[in-house]
């Protein structure tokens, strides 16, 4: 193995033990995202309903033994979801990212984080309804459809 390989192999292990998650372009290409996904109170989300409504996204942000997680830059949550576990099942709910921060590996962080934690929590599966707009990224990170609903997918874990 030439030197360049071997620094690459090391620095792939170094990459992998720190980065919260990866995503994967159109090409292929996979990449780190080192967004922190944290615990968030359900306060801090709240308003951002009439965001949603806005753009003609309805999603239920709800209190019902859902665990709210979301992502902060300076402060303030721009992307965030909620994990509802019920037995070994889980629904992934409410996902939502800020405009701005669009298209820079908020969902994917997100995705990755539920599956582990979903995972880590005994459950099997995780379903969701989604929209048109996020159902291509949850089909690539290894969602299924199920049933005649388009936008029904289960994650098998």
């Amino acid at each position: 193995m030439s030197f360049e390989s071997a620094l690459k192999l090391a620095l792939d292990e170094v990459l992998k033990k720190s980065v919260e998650a990866w995503a994967t372009n159109k090409y292929g290409k996979r990449f780190p995202i080192f967004s922190t996904v944290e615990h968030i109170d359900y306060s801090q989300i709240y308003e951002y309903r009439n965001y949603t409504k806005k753009e003609d996204v309805d999603i239920e942000i709800s209190i019902d033994n859902v665990e709210w997680y979301g992502i902060k830059k300076d402060g303030i949550v721009v992307s965030f979801y909620g994990l509802k576990i019920y037995g070994d099942k889980a629904r992934f709910k409410g996902s939502y990212t800020l405009k701005d921060y669009r298209k820079q590996g908020c969902l994917q962080s997100l995705i990755e984080h539920a599956k582990k934690t979903a995972k880590e929590r005994g459950c099997k599966t995780m379903n969701l309804f989604c929209t048109e707009l996020s159902k291509n990224i949850h089909l690539r990170n290894g969602a299924v459809q199920e049933g005649k609903k388009e936008n029904f997918l289960v994650y098998y874990l």
